[in-house]
C-alpha cells in the first residue's frame, strides 16, 4: 500500500469506494471533484478505481472539500433545505366517477 494512500485514509477514514459512495450520493460529479482539487477528472476516476493515490496535499484539499460539503449540506438541513432530485410526484386519479 503507498504511503501517501495510507495517511489519506488513516487521517480522513476514507477508502476509494467510500469516497466514490460519498460522492454519488451528494450528487457530485468526477469534474466538480477534480477542480476543487485542482486534478484531471481522469485522476479521480482512477482514485475511484484504487488505481491512483493522491499526495498528501491533494488529500489535504479533499478533506476540505468534504468538510466543506458536509457543512453546507447540514447548514441546508438546518434551513428545511432538502435535495429532493430523486422525487417524483405521486399523480393521484381524479376523483371523477366516484
Amino acid at each position: 500500500m503507498n504511503l501517501f494512500y495510507s495517511e489519506g485514509v488513516m487521517r480522513m477514514g476514507i477508502t476509494h469506494t467510500s469516497f466514490r459512495k460519498w460522492r454519488r450520493s451528494h450528487d457530485i460529479t468526477q469534474k466538480q471533484i477534480a477542480e476543487a482539487l485542482k486534478v484531471s477528472k481522469s485522476a479521480i476516476c482512477k482514485f475511484e478505481q484504487g488505481k491512483l493515490e493522491f499526495s498528501p496535499f491533494t488529500y489535504e484539499r479533499l478533506e476540505k472539500f468534504i468538510q466543506k460539503e458536509e457543512l453546507e449540506e447540514s447548514e441546508d438541513e438546518a434551513r428545511g433545505i432538502v435535495n429532493l432530485h430523486w422525487f417524483s410526484p405521486i399523480h393521484e386519479k381524479s376523483g371523477k366517477g366516484r
